[in-house]
């Protein structure tokens, strides 16, 4: 009986394990569709960056014109003096005028250059007779007036030396105030030597110019028109073929521009002139010899002033 009851419970042992066995899930994984994984990100914040000031577009000078400026011109501001040593003097301010003219042929370079001058200014000298020859001191003021044109024939050594020769003519007026005066007139043929020469100031766009200029006297002449004093007197000419002057000038010239086409420019500069004493010629009156002979005195003049001009 205990047989029996210990293999009947020992049966139903094995079934509830069996069973229990049977609803175990199975532990194996099961295959899986891969899907993307979604995740709750938080959005960035935006990374502040410095701000930066736009900046300014480089500055770039103004182009220059193509076209080279032939033309200039303007005024003239010079103290003056001319002196017969020991006897006469001239002394004052003389204002004017200046025109150059520029061109260029295969050759050369040529130049064209005129002015004018004038001036009421300071006589200190004398008033002499003419039969007797006695003089007396005399002050006053005379009426000065002179006038110069050139040509220069330039031959370009480098970019920035030039020599030049030319021809060139000067004519000079003066008449004194009183009833003892009488006008001088001279003419003179001249030759200019001379050289030319730039540098340029790259800070300010402006070209730097020295200019000397020598010249020779080809021949000229002085007319003392004494008839103004007595209409029995003749006019006397006096031949003065020697002579010489310099010129030194410094000039300043900004070049042309979109935004300046037409620049100031600025001149600083110094001449003397020396011209020995003239030939001796006979006052005629009545058309009569006289038997009195003049001449022009060793003479001198020295300048110095400003220019002041435009280029077109």
């Amino acid at each position: 009986m205990n047989f029996f009851l210990s293999a009947f419970i020992f049966i139903f042992q094995i079934s509830v394990w069996d069973k229990a066995w049977a609803e175990e899930p199975d532990l194996q994984p099961e295959p899986q569709v891969s899907q993307p994984a979604v995740e709750d990100v938080p959005p960035e914040e935006p990374i502040e960056q410095p701000i930066e000031p736009p900046k300014e577009p480089p500055k770039e000078s103004a182009p220059l014109l193509s076209k080279p400026l032939n033309i200039k011109a303007g005024a003239t501001l010079q103290n003056y003096r001319y002196e017969e040593p020991g006897l006469i003097s001239h002394t004052g301010i003389l204002i004017g005028a200046w025109l150059n003219w520029n061109y260029e042929v295969p050759y050369y370079k040529g130049g064209v250059h005129s002015e004018i001058n004038t001036g009421h200014i300071d006589y200190d000298g004398a008033l002499c007779e003419v039969n007797t020859g006695d003089c007396v001191d005399y002050k006053s003021k005379t009426n000065e007036l002179i006038i110069r044109l050139s040509h220069r024939f330039g031959l370009e050594v480098t970019e920035t030396f030039q020599v030049f020769v030319g021809l060139g003519y000067r004519y000079l007026f003066d008449k004194g105030e009183g009833a003892g005066f009488y006008r001088r007139i001279g003419e003179y043929w001249i030759l200019p030597l001379g050289f030319t020469t730039s540098i340029m100031w790259e800070e300010l766009n402006t070209k730097v110019v020295f200019d000397y200029e020598f010249d020779y006297f080809l021949s000229g002449q002085i007319e003392s028109k004494l008839s103004d004093v007595n209409s029995s007197y003749s006019n006397v000419k006096h031949q003065q073929n020697r002579g010489r002057a310099q010129r030194l000038m410094i000039g300043f010239e900004p070049q042309p521009d979109l935004d300046s086409p037409h620049p100031w420019m600025f001149y600083l500069f110094y001449e003397n002139w020396s011209i020995p004493q003239s030939d001796r010629a006979e006052l005629f009156i009545n058309g009569n010899h006289s038997g009195k002979f003049f001449y022009e005195p060793e003479n001198r003049s020295n300048a110095y002033g400003l220019r002041v001009g435009w280029a077109y």
